[in-house]
């Protein structure tokens, strides 16, 4: 049974978080009624262990996103990060927006008339935003998770791993995979898509085809595209890997 419940949005990265939730519970770590923290900006998993706080962060597959941040653009402003958490405060250190966006770059998606924007206005912010790959110092990365107070992550397919230290000193090797942030002018709809009650009293979605150029908006996706050293240790305990927690 899942720790919390499915909603809109329940995702692949959830499915993992609650199935490495409840192999923590068979094995008496976390207690039958433990509820991650889900969309929060709480790390994944915090219990204790041999009475000492141990937090861990849960990605699900090493090619995942590890969420998407979107940037907003005004004339008062410029640049801005929508949403103000650890995530973009990390953002900010690294000083993203100063190093990786054009001083000089303004949107057509935030000057012009969205009825008005043309695809060609589209292609003109994706050339002129999009950066392929930023690379997050390891060191970035780990203090950013020791704000959190988190220093163990869980990767499927990979294993157990300690972030800036072995906080618990449980024997797992440091993270050594490689993590880099893209900057995206995404497309949201390329076209209109509307709602209509079918016989049976349900409703559709129909795609006109009519297109919307104008609806994309801009973000910053965080990708591993390297994968850490294999781990000895692993919460599923794939492949032959051990279970990091023993009696």
């Amino acid at each position: 049974m899942s720790t919390q419940k499915k909603s809109t949005g329940y995702n692949k990265g959830d499915k993992y978080e609650d199935k490495i939730a409840n192999i923590l519970k068979d094995k008496k770590i976390l207690t039958k009624n433990y509820v991650r923290a889900g969309a929060s900006d709480k790390t994944d998993i915090d219990f204790i262990y041999k009475n000492q706080n141990l937090n861990i962060e849960i990605k699900a597959d090493e090619n995942a996103d590890y969420g998407q941040k979107y940037l907003k653009w005004d004339k008062k402003n410029r640049w801005f990060w929508v949403k103000k958490d650890n995530v973009t405060e990390m953002y900010k250190e690294m000083k993203i927006i100063d190093n990786y966006i054009k001083s000089s770059f303004t949107p057509r998606r935030f000057t012009i008339n969205s009825q008005k924007i043309t695809l060609d206005d589209k292609k003109y912010d994706q050339r002129q935003f999009e950066r392929p790959e930023i690379e997050i110092p390891l060191k970035t990365l780990f203090e950013y998770y020791k704000q959190k107070n988190c220093f163990y992550i869980q990767i499927q397919n990979c294993g157990f791993y300690h972030l800036q230290k072995d906080n618990n000193s449980l024997g797992t090797k440091q993270f050594d995979g490689t993590i880099k942030l893209r900057l995206r002018a995404k497309t949201i709809n390329s076209t209109k898509k509307i709602y209509k009650t079918d016989k049976s009293g349900n409703k559709v979605r129909i795609n006109t085809g009519i297109p919307t150029p104008w609806n994309y908006g801009f973000l910053g996706v965080i990708k591993m595209t390297k994968k850490p050293t294999p781990s000895k240790f692993d919460i599923e305990e794939l492949e032959g890997r051990e279970f990091p927690f023993k009696d």
